[in-house]
């Protein structure tokens, strides 16, 4: 990835480097430690690097997702697995809930109403997603992708899926694409991507008729007619 200075930042076979435009490395990192004295490899598989407008690094790693400053400091460590879309003032968006570095943490300050996971994707069948009945664990209704996406290609990221306060449903496919549900599993609107690359939308509900959808770069705010 490059940062806004144009530094190329990559894990070689030392750890994470940057390097200016003139090949010349600037610095690198074996590994960081936490206040509490937990450290984390630089080493560790990386899956995605994004950086803010302050040229803050953002680095989901297989095990945590970590904030640097632009010398590659640690700023913030949130250990798991995370997929994270980054806004330009930093806010950090994953399984439609909203963070932000402070006081040395990543904190949560706009959490997603969807909370009781009572809807999956199944590992087995990962062009469905299926809603169950918390109480007595009946399954209540199963939504596939149309034929056109599934041979596309595209599949369901479980970890995109939110609901508004009204119950209506928000999940990403494998393209970019957005499907919304309403509480009895019903196709409410899709929303289309075609940048014909492998990545998942973040949603942010903000109503029963607005939300937030960022895909990339890319920020759409979105707004139904009374909910459909």
């Amino acid at each position: 990835m490059l940062d806004l200075k144009g530094n190329l930042i990559l894990v070689d076979s030392e750890g994470l480097a940057a390097y200016g435009p003139d090949g010349k490395r600037l610095w690198m990192r074996k590994e960081w430690t936490t206040p509490s004295g937990t450290s984390f490899s630089a080493q560790d598989k990386l899956w995605k690097g994004a950086v803010d407008s302050r040229n803050n690094l953002y680095l989901a790693y297989a095990n945590g997702l970590l904030v640097l400053n632009e010398s590659g400091e640690l700023l913030a460590l949130k250990p798991g697995r995370y997929y994270p879309a980054v806004l330009e003032d930093g806010t950090i968006l994953i399984s439609g809930s909203a963070y932000r570095v402070s006081e040395g943490e990543i904190k949560l300050f706009a959490p997603a109403y969807f909370a009781e996971r009572s809807a999956y994707v199944s590992e087995e069948e990962e062009e469905t997603v299926s809603r169950i009945d918390p109480d007595t664990g009946d399954l209540l209704w199963t939504y596939s992708l149309p034929e056109h996406e599934r041979n596309m290609g595209y599949s369901l990221f479980n970890s995109t899926l939110v609901s508004d306060k009204a119950g209506n449903m928000y999940i990403s496919t494998t393209g970019g694409s957005v499907h919304s549900l309403d509480q009895e599993g019903n196709l409410r609107f899709i929303l289309h991507v075609d940048d014909k690359t492998i990545s998942g939308a973040e949603v942010i509900p903000l109503s029963e008729t607005r939300c937030l959808v960022v895909v990339g770069s890319a920020i759409l705010l979105l707004e139904t007619d009374n909910g459909l």
